[in-house]
């Protein structure tokens, strides 16, 4: 169970260091966007801020409980690391379309 959580804190550390290094890359945008049409344009912003944060505070909020109730099953961290794995490439992929949008 311990490892669960070894793997949660590791991609919530990760996740706050893509989200850091994005702001500062965006800094010159005060508002980035969160939603993307098909096409790919952007639909909707957010402060930088707030749009930086989401994913990660949406992994807490997924990852913790997620690995507190598969962490009982006696696999070890295997149950977590597809959905940390998701989270990252999510985040890596929505920071990639918020410059793109931006130009950056």
């Amino acid at each position: 169970m311990l490892q669960s959580y070894a793997v949660v804190l590791a991609t919530l550390a990760l996740l706050a260091f893509i989200s850091l290094l994005a702001g500062q890359r965006l800094r010159a945008a005060p508002r980035v966007p969160m939603h993307f049409r098909l096409d790919g344009t952007p639909g909707w912003t957010a402060p930088r801020a707030l749009g930086l944060a989401f994913t990660p505070i949406l992994a807490a909020f997924v990852l913790l409980p997620a690995a507190a109730l598969l962490g009982n099953l006696g696999l070890g961290p295997l149950p977590v690391l597809p959905l940390s794995f998701s989270f990252i490439a999510v985040h890596l992929l929505h920071v990639r379309m918020m410059a793109k949008a931006l130009k950056l």
